[in-house]
């Protein structure tokens, strides 16, 4: 009688031990779902506001099923929903050669082929920051015959990267890029112009499709 009883107890102690095994790993489990999900919002701007807190965020994230894929979870796709509406993007070309530019010559971009976040001017050629963050900020110069174009990139005042794009002989054409990754505040200007150090000399050309002279830009975080 009390070999069986002893026998139950060792038992029920070994469930026990089990379940507190399981929610252990449960809690671990749902901790990783809900640091990912914090990043995603990090990484998308998130805000948090009187109505939204980050309590409230994590409340949330702990309605997972811990046998859910996150990637299926309802959290999740709202975040990403949120990360996409915060995307900033341009990209714009030349859509004719710009004949012998002075120097300090603000090169513009007519062509706008992508302007999310509508910060970028296709008549005056300059980005105006919509948010703060890192950005990656990249233009392409093609050159005339025998020219030599030097550009720059400039932040409000600041010059920030240069590129000179030359043509070694008469029967040439060259395509240079220049890339940049800058933190820029909002309200900030950005744009390429002629450098007023260089002896520039030829045509800034854009030939479509093969030789586009181009801008384009993105916030990174």
């Amino acid at each position: 009688m009390l070999t069986e009883k002893l026998t139950t107890q060792i038992g029920q102690i070994q469930n026990l031990e089990t379940k507190l095994a399981k929610s252990e790993e449960e809690r671990i489990t749902l901790a990783e779902r809900i640091e990912v999900l914090e990043s995603f919002a990090v990484r998308g701007g998130q805000k948090s506001t009187e109505a939204e807190t980050p309590t409230d965020h994590l409340n949330a994230a702990s309605k997972i099923d811990a046998g859910t894929d996150i990637a299926e979870s309802e959290t999740y796709k709202s975040v990403i929903r949120r990360a996409a509406t915060n995307v900033i993007a341009f990209y714009a070309y030349m859509g004719q050669t710009e004949v012998h530019p002075g120097p300090h010559h603000t090169i513009i971009f007519d062509v706008p082929v992508t302007n999310i976040g509508n910060g970028y001017n296709h008549f005056s050629g300059i980005f105006s920051v919509p948010s703060s963050g890192v950005y990656v900020f990249s233009w392409t110069i093609g050159d005339s015959s025998g020219g030599t174009i030097f550009t720059e990139l400039v932040v409000n005042k600041d010059v920030v990267g240069g590129i000179l794009t030359q043509s070694m002989y008469t029967a040439d054409r060259f395509t240079t890029t220049g890339l940049v990754v800058k933190e820029v505040s909002e309200s900030d200007v950005v744009f390429v112009r002629t450098s007023s150090t260089g002896g520039n000399h030829g045509d800034i050309q854009s030939l479509s499709p093969v030789q586009r002279t181009s801008f384009s830009g993105w916030r990174l975080a």
